[in-house]
């Protein structure tokens, strides 16, 4: 197999951004020393959208074309991880390896049953083909609100919805498709509160957890979990900064 490769590509030039991406590249390189890692920041395009979206839609979007354009350019047999860059790793990721899958992504028992911020892709002409619907769809989303909102309600934001969009057409019957356990691969919201650093791999600094380590929202500090995470982020930022000193 050749080296794996984590992409996390990022946009914008704000400093919160840029902390974020810098725990994240410090523990990609601790926890997947086998691996090729790619933290890069990405210029912001202008988009256009529909009435109802938001920076998120049109900031993820951006991602989207993004991991579709690493896809594209990747050799069939490639072993990608594409991850959001306000995440974190505290174990080795090699063991996602393990399962047989073209595509993976991290799902939970939560309003949203998935989250997109975590997926895993062993790359060929059949994923290649599932990336450009999955990006065309995602455009699509973009200009139109009617396409947008039902899959948004069920499935959340831009690229989850048209995810969603995608595991209910034909195309998914096109690859081997599995759901990982966001609790390991991508604690999110609905997983924070049973952080095990034994267990889990990743760790996605997201909404309330975001809010609560850079704006100091005690209401955000209470949801269960957060605070002991934000401890853990920070120490990470901490022995980061004083290896830069």
């Amino acid at each position: 197999m050749r080296r794996p490769r984590l992409e996390a590509p990022w946009f914008g030039e704000l400093p919160m951004f840029q902390r974020l991406a810098a725990v994240l590249e410090m523990t990609a390189r601790e926890h997947c020393s086998g691996w090729d890692i790619a933290i890069s920041n990405v210029p912001v395009e202008a988009l256009n959208a529909h009435a109802q979206a938001n920076r998120g839609h049109i900031d993820n979007t951006q991602k989207m074309e993004q991991w579709n354009a690493i896809i594209q350019a990747a050799r069939p047999g490639e072993h990608i991880l594409l991850i959001d860059a306000d995440t974190f790793i505290v174990n080795s990721l090699d063991a996602i390896w393990d399962a047989k899958f073209d595509l993976a992504y991290t799902a939970k028992i939560s309003r949203f049953p998935f989250n997109s911020g975590v997926i895993a892709v062993r790359v060929s002409d059949a994923v290649k083909a599932f990336f450009t619907a999955w990006a065309e769809v995602n455009r699509r989303m973009l200009l139109d609100n009617n396409l947008h909102a039902p899959w948004r309600r069920t499935y959340g934001g831009i690229n989850q919805a048209a995810f969603g969009h995608m595991l209910k057409g034909e195309m998914a019957g096109t690859i081997e498709i599995e759901k990982l356990p966001c609790a390991i691969w991508n604690c999110e919201e609905s997983a924070w509160e049973g952080f095990d650093p034994a267990t889990t791999r990743i760790v996605h600094v997201k909404g309330a957890f975001r809010r609560a380590l850079f704006d100091g929202s005690r209401e955000d500090l209470a949801r269960p979990g957060v605070r002991n995470l934000i401890g853990v982020w920070s120490a990470l930022e901490e022995r980061l900064n004083g290896q830069a000193a």
